[in-house]
Parts: C-alpha cells; structure tokens; sequence
C-alpha cells in the first residue's frame, strides 16, 4: 500500500537559515541587533535587518520584499521568542503556511526554514493569564507542516481549554513545566494529540479472498500472502455482529464486546502477534498504516487543578495525551496535582496518557498520579472507574520505571481493554488491571499495590521479581469470566496479603453466567519461590488458598469450564505469622474440561492433569470445622458425569506438613511423599478411583478434641494404596498422645491387621515405648506385615 503524505514545495526564492549563515560566515546573530547588515551572493545585495520584538516589525513601513529580519524577541528583547523572518507580499504566500506575520503594505513575514521551534517564537505567554493554548498550538501545527521537533527546554505554560494539539515530530519539554485547568476538560478532546500523518485504511477484497481469509483467521495463523500491501499495517478486525465478553452483574446490563482481534504485518504478509480468536465472519477490516520511525516526547512537568466540574455520570473526561500514533516513545515527565490543590472531580477520567489503536509504544521514566473516587462518605464518590493511563487495543506495549501510587481513596491508576504482548518492568502502580481480554502480559521487577493485578485474557501471563499488595497477589475478574486461555507463571515474587474475608494467590471466582466464550482456570499454573508476607498486616488471620476456585465446574446453561493440565506450585513461605496456607477446593471434577482425554477402567486410571504442590507452608488445621475445612478439598457430584475429557488428575504432594486432605468420590492418582499427614480421607462409603501412594512419610493424626468414631484416615482405592519408608504415630489430643484413639487411624491395628501395601512402614517411638510399659509385646509377626505387606482382592 502506497503510504501519501503530506508535502509542501518550498519557495524558490526563501532563504534558509543554514544558508544565510553560512553566505554570511557569522557563528551566531547577535551582531544583527544594531544596524542593517549588507550580505552578498553572486553580486545580488540583499538587506538583513534586525527588529527588537515581533511588535516593532509590525510597525515597520519600511520594509521590502525579500527582506530578512531578525527579531531579538517576540514581546522583549531576549524574552526567548527570537527568531529570523523574510518578508514577502502576502499574495504570493502558500495557503497552507500555518505561521504568516501581518505587516504593513500588503506584505507578511515568514519564518526562515528552523530546526526546530519553541513556544515563546509564535507568543506563548506563561504569565498564568494567558491562555497558552493557541500559541502551542500555532507552534506544533508549524512544526508538524515543517517536520522539525519542538524543543522548549524550560518556561512555565497555563493551559486552560483544551484544544487537542496535534504532535507529528519529536518534542523535548526538559524543564516546562504545565499548568492544565481542569475546569475545561470535556469527553472528546485532550490537551495534546499524538497523532499519525497516515490515514486509516479500509481493505477491500473479493468475496474470494475474504472467505479465504476468514477461514484461515484463527489461533496459529502466521502468514497471510495477500496482507502484502499492508505490510507496516496494524490491522483491526471486528465482527460487529458476534458478541463476546458479556459482563456480568447487575449494572452492566448485558454489555458485550463485538468479536475483534489485531496484529501487525511484516514483509510477505507475515503476522506478528497472536490470533487469539476463530471467526466466522467479520463487518470491518482495517489497515492502520505504522510510521518508520519512532516518534519522541521527552521530559516536562504537569501541573493539574483537579476540580473538573459537573454532577456525576457525566461521561469520561479528558486531558494529557491522546496517542493515536504508533512507535511513540513518552519519557521523563512527571504528572501531578497543583501544590495545595485536591481532587474534587466527581466526574471520572479516561486517563492523561490515553492510548488507542496503536503498536509498539512506550511509558517511560514517569510519574502518574490514580485518581480519587471513593472518598469518605458516598456523597463524594465518582460513580465509575477513574484513570491516570488508559489503553484500547494496543499491541506491543511497555510501561518502563512508570510510578503511580496512591492511597485507599484512590482508583486504580489504570485500566484497559483488548492489548495485546504488554510489559511492565520495574513499575511501582497501585493497580494492574485488564478489563476485557488481555493477551500475553509480563510483569517484572516491579511492586503493585494495594488495588492488584486483575486481569482476563490469555497467552502468557509472567509475573516475575514483582510483589503485591492485595487481598489476591493475582485476581481474575469475575466480571468477564475469571479467565485466563493460556498460561500462568509467577516465580520470586512477595506477596503482602490485605485483610479481608479470606486471601488466595490465584483468585478464580466466575459468576454462574453466559460470558459468552468458555471460562477456565488457565492452561497451565506454575508458582516457584513465592514469599507469602504478613509484616504489613500482622492482624491478619484469615484463611489463605493458594488457588481460589468456584463452587461449581460447570454453569447453568451447560457451560464446562476449562482446567490446566498442568498446576505447579513450589517452594511457598508464610513470614510474618505462624498459620500457613491451604492448597485448593475443587468441586465436580468430572464437569471440567481439559485438553487432553483420560481414561478409567477397573484396572487402570490414565490421567490428563499434573497438580502438584511442594514445599509449602501449610496452615495447622486441627478440627474439621466444615466439610471443606482442608489444605485439598477435591469432591465428586453426586451424579458420575465422567467423560473423556473431564478431570483425571494425578495429584503430587511433597514436603507439605501437616496434610489435611479429602478427595471425595473422585478419580484420581495421589502421590505423597516426605509429608507429615494430619488427616486424609476418601469417601466413608466409595473408594477412590486410582490409586494412593505415600513415601517417606508421616502419618500423624492431630486434634483438639475426641474425633468420635471415625477414622483419620479412609484410603481405600480401586487401584491400590501402598506405603513406603513411612512412620504412623499415635493421635495427638490436647498436644498429648491418645493412645486410646490408635484403633482410629483406620489402616491398622496393633497385633491384628495391616490394611494396604506396606513397605518398610514403621511406628512412632511413643507407640512402641507405650506398649512397652504396658508390658503388652508388639508381635513379630504384625511388625513383619509392616515391613512387607502386599494385599491382594
């Protein structure tokens, strides 16, 4: 595709400022400030004048055309809006000139080809009077026709109505800082419009093509020969007439999004970015042609009024940055409220730096300020999310050293929907949050606080070196689904749980609804090396899962969730308090969904899912206070709903003391080792449907009061349960011995039976010294079924 630009011929006769320099040899223009200077080229003569300010040029009948003129000031001397001009009559000057200077006698003057350009040279003011609006304004426009930077290193600005200056080229605030009066701020206009010179394109094909295309837009698509015209295109496809993302709950009134995706074209119609849906059609198609080069906005101060006017539900309002240009790189800028100013805004915000419809973009070196909503009271609140940085359908985008921290009155700094391969490296934010349908995210090096990461989506979710402040280290939002279609990784990460209810690393908590697309725990979970810290909240002492599961696998209207095939948590320390953590409750088991068939038969058990927990801290549950009161608590419906591609999971638990564990009716394989195990029951009336193996164990029944007549341990399996290098203590009421609760254990009796496969099982030394002084001998032949048992029917 053919990617037009604006272009404008430059007058024949219009000297440069390089050229007159160098024909005048001079190493700068403060000689000009006193008489005319005569300069000669190729025996022509032409007059170069210099005028005080812009004003003392206007009043100058003298002038003629072709005169060129050096003003020391636009409203003084020396007040930084110098610059040199060549006059012209006015009649034969470009229409789209931006920057014409009336003078008299029918002649204008022009500024001479710059560099770049700043403020003060079109009359910006700074006297906290002026609106400086118009002057930036005329300043960016001309460097835009220019394509020179602005470059206003330092003064002071009062914004007070917005009017969406456009940015085209690099701009290098440094010191300037910005006074943005928020009384004016409306719902479609920002301060400033970073800005592409392309125009969007919409593509047109053949019905041919278009079924082709279609046919082949779904996951793993990589090449796309006929997206050749398009390449250096970010490209937007959308289905108007597919809704997806419902959003459940009561004020959101069925809301939905139309089925859309976005990727990038390199050379040959090759797709950079992952598909992430399948479509059966699609009502838009558009090609967002992708500069060559990255456009730069460095450094400057914001100061804002904070008091946007107007009731609530007003709309968003806007300021900052409107970025619609891709590859634009922000760094080095600091956003805030005025000294002694509050937020008093009852309206919310979109958000100062506003991204939409962009690839490859950077945050860096920032500070932003949350907003305030919910305030002491209700009276004051603003009724919806408020944002400091917002982003819509963006790709490849990176938020770098981005400071945004806020208390408990304030939203999260930002929110988004539909991005796609983000990166927040070393960020300090009170909020990570992706509303609808995130798409490889990768937070690193970096502390979020107490607002969370909240995210839906899929691909590769990467947390890394990070930690969190919340009452989930990662929430799913329940409002579109607590999904997650990919993968979950979350290693050398710290997390500080907030009080509330309870606490969980990974919260998934759906609504029994119509999302519109299928819901699900993810693809595969793996947490390693993960701080579970209390030194903030000390008086926290509510229970924490490691993974927060609903009470249901699959929803009314027949929806089954998806469930990964791999979970992997490793190596979980509590600091801070003594009680541990519980592991996961998983209810119907048979209802989930999982990627891979199982298979179960009398005889043999195949499994289709990985759940493996190791060297975790565990919370001390004594009494069974609920029947869900467990580390694991995995239970069977009562109707057996077992397909082929339902949950057959192989379960691992390794170094996980004081095991309390009940896995009800379901089938499975369990693998235990190097473990102290409180309790673990299967169901009181079925076996388990696989098999359990416990190795180098210690089976070490705890409570604080009598159990009554049922047993610590029910491990009867259809496939077998065995024992190796295992010790079985007596049961421990009251932190004392029970020596009359042994016959409760459940798998033996001391000098009656041995129940299961044993290997080199062994009794607690406070067994063998109780019958000791009893003087009641264990039997060789008991302590031989111990040592070596096999069971047979």
């Amino acid at each position: 595709m053919n990617q037009e630009t604006d272009s404008h011929d430059h007058d024949q006769q219009m000297w440069t400022r390089r050229k007159l320099l160098g024909t005048l040899g001079l190493t700068g223009l403060g000689t000009l400030a006193a008489t005319p200077i005569q300069a000669t080229q190729k025996g022509g003569r032409i007059n170069i004048l210099s005028h005080g300010t812009i004003s003392d040029l206007q009043n100058d009948k003298t002038l003629r055309e072709n005169s060129i003129v050096y003003v020391l000031g636009y409203y003084k001397i020396g007040d930084g809006g110098g610059a040199l001009y060549q006059v012209f009559k006015a009649a034969d000057i470009e229409k789209e000139n931006p920057w014409t200077i009336a003078l008299q006698n029918g002649l204008v003057a022009c500024l001479l080809d710059v560099e770049s350009v700043n403020y003060k040279m079109f009359g910006a003011v700074g006297d906290s009077v002026n609106d400086d609006c118009q002057q930036i304004m005329k300043a960016h426009v001309y460097a835009n026709w220019k394509r020179v930077p602005v470059v206003n290193m330092h003064g002071e600005y009062w914004l007070m109505k917005g009017l969406e200056i456009p940015i085209q080229t690099n701009v290098y605030f440094g010191q300037t800082i910005f006074h943005i009066n928020e009384k004016e701020n409306t719902t479609n206009k920002s301060y400033f419009w970073v800005q592409s010179r392309y125009k969007p394109k919409n593509i047109e094909w053949s019905s041919e093509i278009k079924d082709r295309f279609i046919k082949a837009l779904k996951p793993g698509l990589q090449v796309f020969p006929e997206l050749e015209p398009f390449r250096n295109c970010f490209i937007l496809v959308k289905d108007d007439g597919d809704r997806v993302g419902f959003r459940a709950g009561a004020r959101y009134n069925g809301t939905s999004w139309a089925r859309e995706d976005f990727f990038y074209v390199e050379e040959h119609g090759r797709i950079v970015g992952d598909i992430t849906w399948s479509f059966k059609d699609y009502k838009s198609l558009v090609a967002y042609p992708v500069e060559d080069h990255y456009l730069e906005i460095e450094g400057g101060t914001f100061y804002i009024s904070g008091d946007i006017p107007g009731d609530k539900n007003t709309g968003y309002k806007r300021n900052g940055f409107n970025i619609s240009r891709s590859r634009t790189l922000i760094r080095n800028q600091w956003v805030g409220l005025e000294r002694g100013a509050k937020d008093t805004s009852m309206s919310p915000r979109a958000g100062f730096y506003a991204f939409s419809r962009v690839y490859d973009i950077l945050l860096e070196n920032v500070r932003v300020i949350p907003w305030e909503q919910d305030r002491d009271g209700t009276d004051r609140d603003v009724t919806a999310g408020t944002y400091g940085i917002g982003v819509t359908r963006v790709m490849k985008a990176m938020f770098r050293n981005v400071i945004a921290e806020g208390g408990p009155v304030h939203w999260g700094v930002f929110g988004n929907n539909l991005i796609k391969d983000f990166v927040i490296d070393r960020c300090q934010l009170n909020r990570v949050d992706v509303h609808f349908h995130g798409w490889n995210i990768h937070i690193k090096d970096s502390k979020i606080g107490y607002r969370g990461i909240t995210v839906t989506g899929g691909g590769e979710l990467l947390i890394e070196n990070t930690s969190c402040s919340n009452r989930f280290f990662v929430s799913f939002r329940r409002d579109y689904g607590a999904k997650w279609d990919g993968n979950v990784t979350i290693r050398n990460c710290r997390y500080f749980p907030a009080p509330g209810a309870f606490n969980a690393v990974l919260f998934f908590q759906p609504a029994d609804f119509e999302y519109g697309y299928p819901t699900g725990m993810a693809r595969s979970i793996k947490v390693e090396n993960l701080i579970i810290d209390y030194k903030d909240y000390p008086e926290n002492d509510q229970v924490c899962w490691l993974i927060q599961t609903p009470d249901f696998a699959i929803s009314k209207g027949g929806d089954r969730q998806f469930f990964p095939r791999r979970i992997m948590m490793k190596d979980i320390t509590v600091v801070g308090r003594q009680k541990g953590v519980r592991l996961l409750k998983l209810h119907d088991p048979s209802h989930y969904q999982v990627d891979k068939v199982g298979r179960l038969t009398d005889y043999q058990l195949d499994t289709n899912a990985l759940i493996s927990f190791e060297d975790v801290d565990l919370e001390d549950i004594i009494n069974e206070l609920a029947e869900t009161d467990h580390h694991l608590f995995v239970k069977l419906n009562k109707s057996d709903n077992y397909r082929k591609d339902s949950l057959y999971p192989s379960i691992s638990i390794k170094r996980c003391h004081g095991l309390k564990a009940s896995l009800q009716d379901i089938a499975a394989i369990v693998d235990v080792q190097q473990s102290r195990i409180v309790q673990l029951l299967c169901s009181d009336k079925n076996k388990l449907r696989g098999k359990l193996v416990f190795r180098d164990c210690t089976l070490a029944p705890v409570s604080e009061k009598e159990p009554g007549s049922r047993p610590y341990f029910i491990l009867d399996s259809s496939l077998g349960t065995s024992f190796m290098n295992c010790f079985v203590h007596a049961p421990m009421i009251d932190n004392m011995p029970a020596f009359d609760q042994l016959n409760l254990i459940g798998f033996i009796e001391i000098n009656r039976s041995v129940r299961f496969n044993h290997l080199h099982t062994m009794l607690g030394k406070e067994i063998i010294e109780h019958y000791k002084n009893k003087k009641e001998e264990i039997q060789s032949s008991f302590i031989a079924m111990l040592s070596n048992h096999y069971e047979i029917g």
